[in-house]
Formats: structure tokens, C-alpha cells, sequence
């Protein structure tokens, strides 16, 4: 019997060298935006190939347009100026150097506002040239935090719920906007967890609430982001991406979703969540034996930017049936480890899509990933 997948790609694709010249000469003021745009163009053109080659049926612009995954901090948003990050981030069992490591820290001075439609350039040139479906991901605002400094936003923002509370509204217009003008599939990078799923991680995002208080504030502002959202706009397919960090092979967390899965996967009312897990570093699938929604979970194929990249590195999508795409032994000896509750007649928004080894081999190129590890 044939197997109904569905894959798609969370995160940024690597800009090709000639995108991220234009990006340097541009912030050298040697390039003007208009020049820089259509170089983004032709790199998501490229990208958008390589994705329907590959067999995708669900397609993103492989966040080309921004300086990262973060963009919407300095790039976007008004009320913010640059600060130095404190993120600590690991590999190889070693804390890398601040120079190795991510410098586009943001910290709100004013009342936070909207000064760019970045997202909304994304989705007009998607519009006209995707070749299928396609999602818009952003930052999910219960991550506001990352950006309030007590010393420089409290006198506008006297606490990060403040803030946090501001974003969120903000966000809300932006998502409506976005549905408004037909974008259907929209995915909220929301890490906030990490500092309850590892607390050694307190220090290395956000300290300022305790392990219970940081998982009822996002938990909290989660849902309402998605709830109003879905109120709106119900047609409107809403994802929910967590990992533990990755830069350049790096991390910054670990542990499994223990500690959150019972209010993490009943509260917040996502149509997929797309999680790292079944790794060393992320824990196994146990957890998501505490969805009471009747969703159903998957292995999903995603390799890490690592020349060591193994198969038994995964990524969960809900509301999906198990992908063909993955057959290593790690999901073949723990796709019953949860006992899942039984899937609903509706839950699922799986499409059927074949990849040739070729395409597969093509896109991990793209992404960092090693070609020779690419499932048959």
C-alpha cells in the first residue's frame, strides 16, 4: 500500500556567496535596496527549483530576504536599536567564541512598532512565482523577551510581558495581513521552550522568570497569537517549529519536551508542530504521548547543516502520516514508543510527493547536509 508523506522544510536554505556579497555591499551603502532585491529574487528562484525538484509540495523562500531567521528584530521592527547577544551557543561539547557566533542582538528602547513589511514583500514575490503552496515563517513574539533589557527598556516596558504583550499584537495584525492578502500557511518559530525544557539554559536566553512562570507566558501568549488568528481567519494553516538552536552546526539547549508537552501540545492550538527530537540531544518521542488532540505525529527528514549528519536525525510534523522519505532504524524502532492516540478522520493535510535521490542530493547540498546520507 502506498504511503501518503508530507515534507516540508523548516528554517533558512545557505545563501549562495553571490546573495551574501550583495548583502555585505549593500550594508556598505554600495548597493541600493532596489539592487539588492533583485538579487534576492534570482536566490529564491533558485531555491523554489531546487524545492519542486525535490519533490516538495510545500515551498519558502528559504528566508533569503533576511540577515537571519530572527529578521523582524532590527529589520522590521521600530522601537529597537543593535545590542550585543549573550546567547552561548556549543559543538562538539565546546562553547563557541562570540566571534563564532551570532551578533544581530536587538534590545527595545521605545514603543515597539512595525517600520517594515518585510514579510509582506516575502509573500508578494511568492505569490507570483511559487509553484505550489507556500509559507511565511517569523519570529513568534512569546520570544519578545530576547530584546527587553532592564537598564534600557524598562522605562517604556517596565517588565518583558510588557513588551511581550505589545509584540503579540503586533504579530496578530501582521498574520491577518498576510492571510488577507491569500497567504494560507504560516509557521512560528517559537524557542521560548528551551528555557523550561533545559533549565541550564536559564542565563543563556532569558532569566528574568522561573521555569513554571516561562511556560505559562508562552504557553499563554502562544495561544492567544494563534487563537485570534485562527478566529479570523480559519482557512489559514498555522505551524509551530521548535528546536534547540542551530548555527552553523551549533546549539544552544537540550533536553526532551517533558517538561512541556502536557500544556505545550494540548494548549496551543497549532495545526502542525514541526519539533526536533529523537536525538541524544533532543530526547525521544515519549512525549508526545500527552497530545490529547488526536493529531497525528511523524518523522520528518531533516538533516542538520553537519558533514556528519546521520539518519537517525529527525524532526516531527504533526498531523501527517509517517513520510516514505524516512526509513532510517531510529524511526522504524520508536514510531511506537508513544502510542500516539488514534488519528481523526480530518486531521490530516497530507499531499502525496515523490523525490529522486538526485533532487534530494541537490537540496542537502543546498541545505549543508551530506548527499551520501539521503534516504533511497
Amino acid at each position: 500500500m502506498a504511503t501518503t508523506h508530507h515534507a516540508e522544510h523548516v528554517g533558512s536554505l545557505l545563501r549562495p556567496p553571490y546573495l551574501l556579497r550583495a548583502r555585505e555591499a549593500h550594508g556598505a551603502g554600495e548597493l541600493t535596496t532596489a539592487q539588492l532585491r533583485e538579487v534576492e529574487d534570482r536566490a529564491i528562484a533558485e531555491l523554489l527549483e531546487i524545492q519542486e525538484q525535490a519533490g516538495l509540495t510545500v515551498f519558502t523562500d528559504g528566508e533569503a530576504r533576511r540577515e537571519s531567521w530572527r529578521a523582524g528584530l532590527l529589520e522590521s521592527l521600530g522601537g529597537v536599536e543593535p545590542a550585543s547577544r549573550t546567547l552561548r551557543w556549543y559543538r562538539d561539547g565546546k562553547e563557541l567564541s562570540p566571534e563564532e557566533t551570532l551578533s544581530d542582538g536587538a534590545v527595545a528602547v521605545t514603543k515597539v512598532s512595525r517600520k517594515q513589511d518585510l514579510t509582506g514583500v516575502e509573500a508578494r514575490f511568492m505569490t507570483e512565482h511559487a509553484p505550489g503552496t507556500f509559507k511565511i515563517t517569523m519570529i513568534s513574539a512569546s520570544m519578545g523577551g530576547m530584546i527587553w533589557n532592564r537598564e534600557r527598556s524598562s522605562a517604556v516596558y517596565p517588565a518583558p510581558n510588557d513588551l511581550i504583550d505589545d509584540l503579540a499584537a503586533l504579530q496578530i495584525d501582521e498574520i491577518g495581513g498576510l492571510a488577507a492578502s491569500g497567504v494560507r500557511w504560516v509557521q512560528l518559530d517559537s524557542l521560548s521552550y528551551n528555557q523550561v525544557i533545559d533549565p541550564g539554559a536559564t542565563g543563556r536566553t532569558r532569566a528574568a522568570l522561573g521555569p513554571e512562570q516561562a511556560l505559562d507566558a508562552a504557553v499563554t501568549v502562544d495561544s492567544n497569537i494563534v487563537s485570534a488568528v485562527k478566529r479570523e481567519h480559519q482557512d489559514l494553516t498555522v505551524g509551530m517549529h521548535i528546536c534547540r538552536g542551530n548555527y552553523r552546526s551549533s546549539w544552544m539547549a537540550q533536553g526532551g519536551y517533558e517538561p512541556v508537552a502536557e500544556r505545550l501540545f494540548n494548549e496551543v492550538p497549532v495545526d502542525r508542530f514541526l519539533l526536533e527530537y529523537d536525538t541524544e540531544r533532543a530526547g525521544g518521542f515519549e512525549p508526545l504521548a500527552s497530545s490529547r488532540q488526536g493529531r497525528r505525529w511523524s518523522s520528518v527528514w531533516s538533516p542538520p547543516r553537519s558533514p556528519s549528519w546521520k539518519p537517525a536525525t529527525t524532526c516531527c510534523a504533526a498531523s501527517t502520516r509517517p513520510p516514505a522519505t524516512c526509513r532510517s532504524s531510529s524511526w522504524r524502532s520508536a514510531r511506537s514508543a508513544a502510542s500516539p492516540p488514534a488519528p481523526s478522520a480530518t486531521s490530516s493535510r497530507s499531499t502525496t510527493s515523490a523525490a529522486s535521490s538526485t533532487s534530494w542530493s541537490r537540496l542537502l547540498a543546498r541545505c549543508g547536509g551530506d548527499p551520501a546520507g539521503a534516504p533511497a
